[in-house]
């Protein structure tokens, strides 16, 4: 592991790069062996080596920014030493990035035709540690082929921003949280509908009993004019 810059501590209030900055300043410039802005703290470490997210993070989190992003330049691995795909496994626990996108073209700043590389999303998993899955986020920039050096080993250097997913447990205790208010107020509403329908059935047959004995007097009555017609 190495820091390829340095800065001071990160801040708190730091405002990430912009992707076209992430590729042009800094991952065309460790590509070609020229030196990087010094503005950021770029780590270099393996991202699909054997160790697992969370080690990675623990390790390095003292260089990280706003307490959850780490930036890293990593060296992809081929699948076969003759084949175009690359592992995407991490950690000694069979975990993997797993791609959530498709890769979106980065385009140069003030142009709309001109691409400098790739950016491409990606989530942990792991079927044997269930706890860490979508905790850890990677987006991965890549280099445009016509930018590339001819090095083969500079053609699979990627700079990566390296995420601890925190939110992702936040979302889900709220909606726990507004599912079961939800049910509360759902029970209170029917709580009070079935008041309001014992009510209404309760003056029914109220109304109904009324109905009953006004029917049995006029029949009464009825019948006494009857007996003394």
């Amino acid at each position: 592991m190495a820091h390829v810059s340095t800065s001071p501590i990160p801040s708190k209030k730091f405002k990430p790069p912009r992707d076209q900055a992430l590729i042009q300043d800094f991952l065309y410039n460790k590509v070609h062996g020229k030196p990087v802005p010094n503005y950021l703290v770029v780590l270099q470490e393996d991202l699909y080596g054997d160790q697992n997210p969370w080690e990675i993070w623990e390790a390095f989190k003292e260089s990280s920014y706003n307490g959850k992003d780490l930036y890293i330049f990593t060296t992809l691995k081929k699948k076969s030493p003759n084949g175009s795909r690359f592992s995407r496994l991490i950690g000694n626990m069979k975990g993997s990035w797993e791609s959530e996108d498709s890769e979106k073209k980065i385009m140069a700043e003030g142009t709309d035709d001109q691409c400098i590389g790739f950016k491409k999303r990606f989530r942990f998993e792991n079927s044997d540690n269930r706890d860490e899955n979508y905790k850890w986020i990677l987006h991965e920039y890549s280099l445009d082929q016509s930018l590339q050096n001819n090095s083969s080993s500079g053609n699979n250097y990627v700079l990566c921003r390296f995420r601890k997913n925190e939110k992702l447990e936040k979302p889900n205790l709220a909606k726990k949280k507004t599912r079961k208010g939800k049910a509360n107020v759902t029970e209170k509403k029917r709580t009070v509908i079935s008041d309001t329908e014992e009510n209404v059935l309760g003056v029914a047959a109220t109304a109904k009993s009324v109905s009953t004995v006004l029917c049995f007097l006029r029949s009464c009555l009825l019948l006494h004019l009857f007996h003394n017609v």
